[in-house]
């Protein structure tokens, strides 16, 4: 598992660091694993979320770009779940 915080998202792109916001450690192609890995969308404000894959969610995840925070768990580099939050 870990955490960090998301910098950029771009079609199904999404990039993210893991030190501080505006980091760019990973860059991981949501379409690439879409029918494996599931996504957690979560906005504390609203109280709202989406989960599913990444085709499941793509309207909802690109107007959440703005969301700082993400947790991604993996395992053997591949990764299975990836939860982004405010």
């Amino acid at each position: 598992m870990s955490h960090g915080y998301v910098s950029q998202t771009e079609g199904n792109l999404i990039q993210w660091g893991y030190a501080k916001p505006g980091d760019r450690d990973e860059i991981y192609n949501l379409s690439l694993d879409s029918s494996k890995a599931k996504i957690l969308v979560f906005d504390r404000e609203e109280k709202k979320g989406r989960t599913g894959t990444a085709s499941d969610i793509v309207g909802y995840y690109k107007a959440a770009s703005g969301f700082s925070k993400i947790i991604t768990l993996s395992e053997s580099a591949i990764i299975s779940q990836i939860i982004v939050y405010n």
